[in-house]
């Protein structure tokens, strides 16, 4: 197995017997001690450069296709707003002609009554004037 750590056991081998150990105890532990390291460093699966560049590129490609739903969703939205705007724009102007029309009618009415009222105004001064 290749790994990144380098565990020299005959140095460690050599420490414990220098420390009173037996020498065969001391190649043993020293032996056992890389065993467990390269388990630990084997269970572990270091992860390289390489793997978190291509975890990288995989975030970004979706976050790249979640910008894209999120702005064609705006798309539409806005011109689903666009739309019930235009329809309220052209009820408004509806009901605006509507009520133009009515004081319109109103106004002709008011002028007319106006009018009769003055001709008769007019009628009855010109009574009393004897003419």
């Amino acid at each position: 197995m290749s790994s990144i750590l380098v565990f020299d056991t005959l140095e460690y081998s050599k420490a414990l017997q220098d420390a009173g150990m037996d020498r065969t105890l001391a190649e043993l532990i020293a032996r056992k001690q890389r065993e467990a390291f390269e388990e630990v460093l084997d269970a572990r699966k270091l992860v390289t450069k390489q793997d978190l560049q291509l975890e990288i590129e995989k975030v970004r490609a979706d976050l790249t296709q979640n910008i894209e739903k999120v702005r064609s969703d705006l798309k539409l939205d806005i011109e689903k707003l666009r739309g019930e705007f235009r329809t309220e724009i052209e009820k408004s102007r509806a009901e605006a002609t509507k009520m133009n029309h009515s004081m319109l009618k109103w106004m002709i009415g008011i002028w007319a009554s106006m009018g009769l009222g003055l001709l008769l105004a007019m009628a009855k001064g010109f009574h009393w004037l004897g003419m």
